[in-house]
């Protein structure tokens, strides 16, 4: 537990833990379409777990699937606000110096975090799911391959897409940026990775 910084030592429950009622909303309609795509993955991954040669057509559901896990988390709604933030920290000053006021950078930030703390969290969550819908192919050009390890264990979190850009130290992690890598692992043995083999020596 990070924030009382203390190991818990005994068995703990999941049903309460990574999750949020009603995240995208109350209708259902995008929890249903999330269901959609569970159920088409789960033989999916299962010839993965078996060793079995994945189609194309199933290679892009694989990464239609991590993309959709990759936007669909309260990780991802985070990742919104903060560069929300960001961007008021940045351009406040600016405007205000047009205007003839000043504005510290300390002033902006704290204003800019108070500003991003009344978003509507489930209209950002709605948001991420309608960009998923209408761009899930933003995967398709990147390399599948599949990670297997018998001496270590993959983890997984409630955010379980991991994306780094080995070939941008400053950012450059954008689902349509060159360079990316992304991985997720779906068992403690096997972890799907897509690479920019344009980039990387595959």
């Amino acid at each position: 537990q990070v924030l009382k910084n203390r190991i818990i030592d005994q068995a703990v429950p999941y049903k309460d833990h990574c999750y949020t009622d009603y995240l995208y909303g109350k209708d259902g309609t995008w929890e249903n379409w999330l269901a959609k795509h569970e159920i088409e993955i789960a033989p999916i991954f299962r010839l993965v777990l078996e060793g079995t040669p994945l189609s194309i057509e199933q290679k892009n559901s694989v990464k239609r699937f991590i993309l959709v896990q990759h936007m669909r988390t309260e990780k991802a709604i985070d990742r919104n606000c903060n560069i929300m933030s960001d961007i008021y920290t940045k351009i406040i000053p600016l405007v205000a110096k047009k205007e003839g006021l000043e504005i510290s950078p300390l002033d902006a930030k704290i204003f800019a975090d108070n500003r991003v703390k009344d978003y509507d969290r489930t209209e950002i969550a709605i948001e991420d799911m309608t960009f998923v819908e209408e761009n899930l192919s933003h995967f398709d050009d990147l390399r599948l391959a599949i990670l297997h390890s018998k001496s270590e264990m993959f983890v997984c979190s409630d955010h379980p897409v991991s994306i780094s850009n080995l070939s941008y130290k400053h950012g450059g992690i954008g689902v349509d940026c060159a360079g990316l890598i992304v991985t997720m692992p779906i068992s403690p043995e096997y972890c799907l990775m897509l690479i920019d083999d344009g980039i990387y020596d595959y």
